[in-house]
């Protein structure tokens, strides 16, 4: 990425209950549909603990932990889900997004190396 501090973690199971997370989300994911965004469910975002890897990229918006406010932004996410099938495992990718301001700084040519790990 470009060297301004940017980090990818593996989501957790209730990184979603903070609504200014689940906001951001949803936005992210609307990018994707822009001209019928559609308002997201909390079940909808729920982590199959077994199946579904979701990484998000956030950056650090410069505040002091404990302060008012967020510390961090979410510029990015995408989901990986294991498939077990006869013919062995496989994966698929999906809704790999990157906010329209922080796009062409390698975050999503970083995301998809990390979900391919």
């Amino acid at each position: 990425m470009d060297g301004r501090a940017y980090w990818i973690e593996r989501a957790t199971a209730n990184v979603f209950s903070d609504p200014s997370i689940f906001k951001q989300y949803e936005s992210l994911l609307n990018q994707l549909r822009p001209t019928k965004p559609r308002k997201l469910s909390r079940n909808s975002v729920r982590l199959s603990a077994t199946h579904e890897i979701k990484l998000l990229v956030w950056k650090d918006n410069g505040k002091i932990r404990g302060t008012r406010g967020s510390r961090k932004t979410l510029v990015g996410t995408t989901s990986l889900y294991s498939i077990f099938h006869d013919s062995g495992p496989y994966g698929v990718v999906e809704n790999v997004v990157v906010d329209k301001k922080y796009r062409r700084l390698g975050i999503g040519r970083e995301l998809m190396a990390r979900v391919i790990k």
